[in-house]
């Protein structure tokens, strides 16, 4: 599957947004790369879906690479899915998405994580 994952309220603390990531950079969510890295493990993959551009998104690729946090893509759709239909669209594709913004909001990592392996 595909997963979606919003950067701020998901990654990163959501009150964090707009500021900028330096020269303090809040730790990530509780449980968010362990939950990753076994999301990743279990075969899924994991695409970032955020409004950060320009300098702040790049500041946020930079963040998730200290973090050591396993993104796959940023903001695009994987590659096997760009090639079977021949195009990207504007919209990121995922099977499941993360967002703080969801109804209910953001459950956490490991709640999140649950659902993840129930589907």
């Amino acid at each position: 599957m595909i997963i979606g994952v919003d950067f701020d309220g998901v990654i990163i603390p959501a009150d964090w947004w707009p500021k900028n990531l330096a020269p303090y950079q809040p730790p990530p969510l509780e449980y968010c790369r362990g939950s990753m890295l076994r999301i990743i493990n279990a075969g899924h993959t994991i695409t970032c879906i955020t409004s950060r551009w320009g300098k702040d998104l790049t500041d946020a690729m930079k963040y998730a690479k200290q973090h050591n946090l396993p993104i796959d893509r940023w903001n695009r759709n994987p590659l096997w899915l760009i090639e079977k239909y021949g195009g990207e669209s504007r919209k990121v594709y995922a099977d499941v998405y993360l967002d703080d913004h969801n109804v209910g909001g953001f459950p956490g990592w490991i709640e999140a994580e649950k659902m993840i392996n129930n589907l």
